[in-house]
């Protein structure tokens, strides 16, 4: 579980004339490790998991391995709301190299809580590799109950749970009821939830910021809690501009303003808007990240 504590980015997956780019995908690795950063989650929602076929989800993870060796923690993103597709992704991740494994709630079919918890445990079950539960009731449609938090924290492998919920209340309610470690899954309140006793963020505004939102995580850890405040209050401006939009559209668009890569999406999804660039223009430039 050590390096799934602290920061981790929720990398995008650059795309060039319809297919992964892979040189692309190489240089943002290169960003995040040159960033500080020690952990990654691939083919999560920020990359555009929904719209990754197998075969490209088992290649991100062995160019992520074969590219960074142990620089970077490689979390697989394997969430479905298929039970057998889940499995089926989990075992693909660890021949490929994973290191831990990410699966979201299963989204639509809207399980009941024996359902929730046997999809979870089936998951888990299927690998040798630490399992991150992920809660995020606005892209799903269901959101995972307490009961189940707590019944999945005693499975082997379950290690720990991304809550997305944007419901510091609920967070709360998490820390006191269950016994699981917390990631935070909100840029925004990252910082809140440190003090509530989350152990790390998976974050989208590290794609584009990864020394500050770094930084944020650090100084929380130095009892620095004026410096943290200090560091959120100034990366704020940027976590909202990223979000005007459905992400990774916006997270997308930045780093092709940055020359990263490609603001390049996958159909249902589309670049972002002339105005969604335009309000992104200002944070990117105050961190000096586009020339002005």
């Amino acid at each position: 579980m050590k390096k799934i504590y602290g920061v981790s980015t929720a990398l995008v997956t650059p795309f060039k004339n319809g297919e992964i780019d892979f040189e692309a995908f190489e240089n943002l690795l290169q960003y995040q490790i040159k960033g500080g950063i020690e952990s990654v989650l691939l083919a999560g929602t920020t990359g555009e998991a929904p719209n990754l076929s197998r075969e490209e989800r088992i290649a991100l993870i062995k160019s992520a391995k074969r590219f960074c060796g142990d620089k970077l923690f490689i979390i697989a993103g394997v969430g479905s709301n298929n039970t057998k597709t889940s499995i089926e992704y989990a075992e693909d991740a660890a021949l490929a190299g994973a290191d831990a494994l990410l699966a979201v709630t299963p989204y639509y079919n809207k399980p009941n809580d024996e359902g929730m918890f046997r999809h979870f445990e089936a998951i888990a079950n299927s690998v040798e590799l630490p399992l991150i539960l992920y809660n995020v009731p606005s892209r799903t449609g269901i959101e995972l109950s307490y009961d189940v938090i707590e019944r999945l924290s005693k499975v082997k492998n379950v290690v720990a749970l991304k809550e997305a919920s944007a419901n510091i209340e609920r967070f709360s309610d998490i820390r006191v009821r269950c016994k699981i470690s917390i990631l935070s899954g909100n840029d925004s309140l990252a910082l809140p939830s440190f003090a509530l006793g989350a152990v790390g963020v998976i974050s989208v505004v590290s794609n584009v910021t990864p020394i500050q939102m770094r930084a944020i995580w650090d100084s929380f850890c130095k009892r620095d809690t004026e410096g943290a405040l200090a560091e959120h209050i100034k990366l704020l401006p940027l976590m909202r501009a990223l979000f005007v939009e459905t992400n990774p559209i916006p997270v997308k668009a930045a780093l092709s303003m940055m020359g990263l890569c490609s603001d390049e999406v996958r159909l249902p999804l589309f670049p972002a808007s002339t105005t969604t660039r335009k309000q992104l223009e200002s944070p990117l430039k105050a961190w000096g990240l586009i020339k002005c």
